[in-house]
């Protein structure tokens, strides 16, 4: 009987990659660039986007079954500049930039908010 299971077309799909990938993120590690991008518009304005799929994976990560919409929801009214807001509040640090946003603390946030 011969073996069906593929291990390089396993790791070409990403499956693997994808959880390894998320095991290495730390609370500690910076969110931009990870849930949340930077964009520059023609105005020279620098407007963030959160990144579905990471934000997904994030909260599936903490245990949510219903992952989806909760990202839906923080997505919908919230962006990242509410996010520092909220953590400027939260620390009562009003120099706080949004490169100091941490996983961690959109974690945190996401367990604040949403029971599982």
């Amino acid at each position: 009987m011969e073996n069906t299971f593929n291990l390089k077309k396993f790791l070409a799909e990403g499956v693997l990659l994808k959880e390894e990938q998320l095991s290495e993120i730390k609370d500690s590690d910076q969110a931009l660039g990870f849930l949340f991008n930077s964009e520059e518009d023609e105005d020279g304005m620098i407007d963030y986007n959160y990144d579905k799929d990471k934000v997904i994976e994030v909260i599936k990560n903490l245990g949510y079954n219903d992952a989806e919409e909760i990202a839906k929801e923080i997505m919908t009214i919230s962006s990242p500049v509410d996010e520092l807001e909220i953590m400027r509040n939260k620390t009562g640090d009003p120099d706080m930039q949004i490169e100091d946003l941490t996983v961690g603390m959109f974690k945190q946030g996401v367990e604040d908010e949403f029971e599982k």
